[in-house]
């Protein structure tokens, strides 16, 4: 029965070929990828994911924004250090974030590729976000 291949983000069951879904290098079922406020079902285009790990609607997601003063809480897993990649994480993906890509804004850390507006996706700089 064994039960093994890749795993859900949200539930840690396996998921199969057919009822597979990809986003930000996390593997999901089509049906766990919902928004974890209103439950609609999310497609790859109209998703957002916080720096836990959660997944929201767009609309949902930039109300949690907007409530919480512009930046969601970061939690961060303990588990992340068991795998090495050590150090300041970026808010937006949660990976690693090295001396030669780091962007600060507001005592956040990114990527420079992850530091883009959530809605239209543009670059953003320190001095505009």
């Amino acid at each position: 029965y064994g039960g093994g291949g890749e795993k859900c983000a949200l539930c840690a069951k396996t998921v199969y070929v057919a009822e597979r879904a990809v986003a930000q290098d996390k593997i999901f079922h089509v049906a766990c990828f919902r928004c974890k406020e209103c439950n609609v079902k999310l497609t790859l285009s109209s998703w957002c994911m916080d720096p836990c790990g959660g997944l929201w609607c767009k609309p949902h997601f930039m109300q949690a924004l907007k409530t919480s003063g512009g930046t969601l809480t970061i939690m961060r897993s303990s588990s992340f250090g068991r795998f090495g990649g050590g150090g300041e994480k970026c808010t937006r993906c949660n990976k690693t974030v090295y001396a030669a890509e780091r962007v600060s804004a507001k005592d956040q850390v990114f990527h420079n590729t992850c530091f883009r507006c959530i809605e239209c996706n543009i670059k953003l700089s320190p001095s505009n976000w």
